[in-house]
């Protein structure tokens, strides 16, 4: 994670993470994995009084709207799927 952070571009990121969720119709596991690497991100180098240096990058890339169109997607067709509970946890920041 801290090499990852060094080199890559939060904009590029957050653009391709974006495109990725919107185009991609991610359910079930594919969905779990994006959502736990965006979650990396999220709460990198966090304190409990500080957010990490990449949560306002995600944030403001208005990330979570795509994470919950494919939340709700995967909801509708796959809520019995033994990952879905994982999902709802991952993606519990983004419900704020």
């Amino acid at each position: 994670m801290e090499i990852a952070s060094k080199v890559i571009n939060m904009a590029t990121f957050t653009s391709q993470v974006n495109f990725n969720l919107k185009h991609k119709a991610m359910v079930c596991e594919p969905l779990l994995l994006e959502l736990k690497a965006i979650n990396e991100f999220v709460h990198f180098e966090e304190e409990p009084d500080m957010p990490g240096p990449y949560r306002k990058h995600i944030f403001d890339a208005r990330i979570q709207q795509q994470v919950l169109v494919n939340v709700r997607r995967h909801l509708q067709k796959h809520q019995g799927e033994e990952t879905t509970d994982s999902i709802l946890v991952e993606c519990g920041d983004f419900i704020g």
